[in-house]
């Protein structure tokens, strides 16, 4: 099913799955909901899963005014009725999540991670030049042209799938995120105390997934979350870079479920 929900004065594209225990996926910046289609079918068959667009992005409504994200998050799950969840976040997805997991830990019955921001620990220098130059680049080429800019940047290589069915989806989701880039987000607010402080708080069980061949500065998250949060259990895939689960969703699929059982 699909639908618009109106949360905090805003439409948010919601999409759900199968019938169970809800799981709910939290996608990364730069594309959409859509990134889960794989895991919400195969999961669909045993649990109710959930995926939804952030405001600004896909058909989610652009931000009117003040906005965040885990908010947004608990609104949802309040207006279906989901008192408990498994949550699960990638890239900046996975920040929201963990966010979520410290404003509102009753709502979380297991919290996986793959490859995710954390808010407070601070991007480097050349992420944030190139987001600010692909940001640029959508205003000034276009979201179709800039989409290969993107995927042939050789800094974004650890973003982009290897794979070229995998790197066709990739593309789909990144064009058919345009609506982002008309939005201003200087209102959308965090958590604070920043979660980087404050990980050793969660006590839900935590997955934590990661490809080898991701970036530097995500193998430093995961570093920082293996020693700071206790209840975590670590899986890496070989040959795979930042989005293990449109890269590699069997083993993500099967890595999940182990956790889970």
């Amino acid at each position: 099913m699909e639908e618009m929900i109106n949360i905090n004065g805003k439409n948010l594209f919601v999409k759900t799955m199968g019938n169970g225990e809800p799981m709910l996926f939290l996608h990364s910046s730069l594309l959409t909901s859509e990134m889960w289609n794989t895991q919400m079918e195969y999961f669909s068959k045993k649990y109710l899963t959930i995926a939804y667009d952030f405001c600004g992005h896909g058909k989610s409504e652009l931000p009117k005014g003040s906005y965040s994200d885990y908010d947004d998050l608990k609104a949802i799950l309040d207006k279906k009725n989901l008192p408990k969840i498994i949550l699960i976040g990638c890239s900046y997805g996975g920040s929201v999540a963990l966010d979520f997991t410290l404003k509102y830990p009753e709502y979380v019955s297991k919290l996986i991670l793959i490859a995710p921001a954390i808010n407070g620990y601070r991007y480097p220098l050349r992420l944030t030049v190139e987001s600010i130059r692909n940001f640029r680049n959508v205003q000034k080429y276009g979201i179709e042209k800039s989409a290969e800019l993107f995927m042939h940047h050789k800094y974004w290589s650890y973003f982009v799938p290897k794979e070229n069915s995998s790197k066709e989806i990739f593309k789909k989701l990144f064009i058919g995120n345009a609506h982002f880039y008309n939005g201003k987000y200087n209102q959308k607010y965090i958590l604070k105390p920043y979660a980087l402080k404050r990980l050793s708080e969660i006590n839900t069980a935590v997955l934590l997934i990661m490809g080898n061949n991701d970036s530097p500065f995500n193998k430093n998250v995961s570093k920082i979350l293996k020693d700071k949060i206790r209840k975590i259990q670590y899986s890496e895939i070989n040959e795979c870079g930042h989005l293990a689960n449109m890269e590699k969703h069997e083993e993500v699929h099967k890595i999940i479920q182990g956790f889970l059982s």
